[in-house]
């Protein structure tokens, strides 16, 4: 049952042109205000505030969960969308985290697949992509996905969200 719930909400997204453009191809969509605040021991900094469907007020490091649907796709693009009203920047990240059942590898570094950074100093609203990504096949069974952004403290930074284009083929 929940499974054919999910067909029907994917095929209702394909007719409808919600966020998907063909069955083959996808735009994820991770909204700033579904982000979490992860801080060390002593830290000072504060979760940010929801403002009119933006991530504002913040500093620190941020992640969410990135749920990749297919395995054999591949993300072709990795972008912010932000306003970024000082010079301080915000970056980024689209990360892989592999691992190998029966071996230490779950300690070892999650690989950044791809990261953008705003330019600050414009009120207007902004999009940083990137089509530069290291690993871009995408393994639903070896690997844990999630998004990281980094707000330096003091920035006058306003954060919408992440979308990572996910295709069969890049062109």
């Amino acid at each position: 049952m929940l499974a054919k719930t999910l067909w029907s909400v994917l095929a209702g997204c394909i007719v409808t042109g919600l966020g998907i453009s063909s069955v083959n191809a996808a735009v994820l969509q991770i909204s700033a205000t579904g982000l979490v605040l992860r801080t060390s021991i002593g830290s000072t900094d504060e979760p940010g505030d929801e403002q009119a469907g933006l991530l504002t007020n913040t500093q620190g490091s941020y992640f969410a969960p990135v749920v990749f649907p297919t395995t054999g796709e591949r993300v072709c693009s990795f972008a912010v969308v932000y306003r970024d009203n000082d010079a301080l920047n915000i970056t980024a990240k689209l990360m892989k985290k592999t691992f190998t059942i029966g071996t230490p590898t779950a300690f070892d570094p999650a690989v950044t697949m791809a990261q953008v950074s705003s330019v600050g100093g414009n009120q207007n609203t902004r999009r940083a992509v990137s089509t530069t990504i290291t690993q871009p096949l995408i393994d639903t069974v070896r690997a844990f996905y999630y998004v990281e952004l980094d707000v330096p403290d003091g920035a006058n930074i306003e954060v919408l969200g992440m979308q990572i284009n996910v295709q069969p083929t890049c062109t």
